[in-house]
């Protein structure tokens, strides 16, 4: 049997069919790892770094940390403390935070005690993650700065400076009457005054022969004056 022989570009041809063939049914060695690359998703992360856990804060707290999880809808801020029947809401956004200021808290709008300050972080479902952290409120106990004076030093006034074992009398001064006369209180006076007008108002006739006399005699007084006046003229 005579073998057959085949021209150059025949084979050629032959060898390029056969690579095209096994390129296309064979996988190639580069192309396992392209197909397992995959796009990441959005970072799942939900934390409070500030104010650490049970730390004493005091006026104005920056509450940082982070708040991000995949279909992410917005995070809110919640608190519970003395007084609280449930916790109660403080504020909401709408944007992703990865490690950064979460909310300002004023914590002089609250009384001193143990708070729990809750990170709620929601998706576009309703469903949410939460991390929470223990602090304790203390302000009433902050010192409040006030302005001192230097106190002025008073002179004492200058004592004689007794001997040693020398007793020191102290004498209460008594009051000493005056000798003379004793006043009478005028109430004493009164009732005397009264019994004496009685008295003359009860005698009329005397008293008016005690003014007829009185008078009889300072017109005898006044005749007598003219007659020695008279007699010394002529």
């Amino acid at each position: 049997m005579r073998a057959t022989r085949f021209s150059p570009q025949v084979l050629a041809t032959f060898g390029m069919v056969l690579t095209i063939l096994c390129s296309t049914h064979l996988p190639s060695a580069q192309a396992g790892p392209l197909a397992q690359t995959a796009t990441p998703g959005p970072e799942e992360v939900y934390r409070i770094d500030q104010p650490a856990p049970n730390s004493v804060v005091r006026g104005t707290v920056q509450v940082t940390g982070s708040a991000s999880i995949p279909g992410f809808d917005r995070y809110e801020i919640h608190l519970l403390g003395p007084g609280f029947a449930q916790p109660a809401f403080l504020f909401v956004n709408k944007a992703r935070v990865i490690n950064g200021p979460l909310y300002q808290w004023n914590t002089l709008q609250f009384r001193d005690g143990t708070y729990v300050v809750t990170l709620r972080v929601i998706d576009v479902r309703g469903q949410f993650k939460e991390a929470r952290v223990t602090v304790q409120v203390e302000n009433a106990s902050t010192p409040t700065p006030t302005a001192t004076s230097t106190p002025t030093e008073t002179p004492l006034p200058a004592t004689t400076p007794q001997s040693p074992g020398t007793p020191v009398v102290l004498v209460t001064p008594t009051a000493v009457a005056t000798p003379g006369i004793t006043p009478r209180p005028v109430s004493s006076l009164l009732p005397s005054l009264q019994i004496d007008l009685q008295q003359l108002c009860l005698r009329p006739f005397l008293l008016g022969l005690v003014l007829a006399g009185g008078v009889a005699l300072l017109l005898g007084l006044i005749a007598l004056a003219r007659a020695l006046l008279s007699g010394g003229s002529e």
